[in-house]
């Protein structure tokens, strides 16, 4: 009776080593869906109608993502654009000269450029209501609210 009990024990101890592997082998993978997810969803604001750009907010934000909260905002003050030859999505604010450019996904300052090589990501007054709901949404259920 012992040697089988012994059997179920190590048999048992096997299973919980084999499932806390494969827990801590999800993490990165995880990360990355996560990532490649998010990245995704931004690209679908540039091409997608209002009523799907709202959609794609409220998933944004259930990411809990960090980075979501400036895309948006960007998006609601009308500062969300694509690159014309590349399709990346940038943060743009009036320069000098042309458009101070921030990558919208990595956060990377990508200099200035022409207007003329950006389009701007559209809205309309119900995307900008859908909008101040969700970044309100987000700012309460933050843990360190400002």
């Amino acid at each position: 009776m012992k040697e089988c009990n012994h059997h179920w024990v190590s048999q048992h101890r096997l299973r919980r080593c084999v499932l806390i592997a494969g827990l801590l082998l999800s993490f990165p993978l995880t990360a990355q869906t996560a990532q490649t997810e998010f990245e995704g969803l931004v690209e679908v604001l540039s091409t997608s109608s209002y009523e799907e750009k709202a959609e794609v907010a409220a998933k944004l934000v259930a990411t809990g993502d960090p980075r979501v909260e400036p895309l948006l905002m960007s998006l609601l003050e009308g500062q969300l654009y694509t690159v014309k030859q590349s399709g990346t999505m940038v943060s743009a604010t009036k320069a000098a000269r042309g458009y101070d450019i921030v990558d919208a996904v990595s956060g990377q300052d990508l200099g200035n450029t022409s207007k003329r090589k950006l389009r701007k990501v559209g809205v309309n007054n119900q995307l900008r209501s859908s909008l101040r709901i969700v970044l309100a949404q987000l700012r309460l259920a933050a843990t360190d609210p400002v």
